[in-house]
């Protein structure tokens, strides 16, 4: 493919893609379209943060999710409010670990928050749908997975840069 020389598949594919789609850096886009307004940036900047802010409002759902099974109050098969507080802790460890980890690679200068917040956005929504049906299907590791991992790895991608 052209511009990928020395490139593995999945760096060639990631490189192509981005520059079809104007989510490259900003200065490629910036510079050499003068029809662009930075202003059009802001809107998508708030949303991002406050969905991934949200992560911090996690006790909201301590009394949902300790009575799925018993509508009004726990039944005998649901869990204990000491079993749901840990996925929080769980989602700051991830944060962490993967704003290091991206943040170590030069993954954020590489690709522009564009791409980051793309895939931040991607994966908090899988971690959201997995949670989901931790939640129908009553998997506490599920759970873990998805809002603990995929959450976690979300807010490190996209709350960085």
């Amino acid at each position: 493919r052209e511009g990928c020389n020395g490139l593995s598949k999945p760096d060639c594919f990631l490189r192509v893609w981005v520059k079809r789609f104007k989510l490259s850096s900003p200065e490629d886009i910036v510079q050499h379209d003068e029809s662009y307004s930075k202003w059009r940036q802001v809107p998508f900047s708030i949303g991002v943060h406050l969905s991934l802010g949200s992560v911090f409002a996690f006790s909201v759902f301590n009394t949902p999710l300790s009575t799925c099974m018993g509508v009004v109050a726990p039944a005998a098969g649901d869990w204990g409010v000491g079993d749901i507080l840990p996925v929080f802790g769980c989602t700051l460890s991830f944060f962490g670990f993967a704003a290091a980890v991206f943040g170590r690679s030069g993954f954020y200068e590489r690709y522009g928050p564009r791409v980051c917040c793309l895939l931040g956005a991607i994966s908090y929504a899988s971690g959201f749908s997995i949670a989901s049906i931790a939640v129908n299907i009553h998997s506490l590791p599920l759970l873990y997975l998805g809002y603990g991992v995929f959450g976690g790895i979300a807010m490190g991608v996209a709350y960085v840069p």
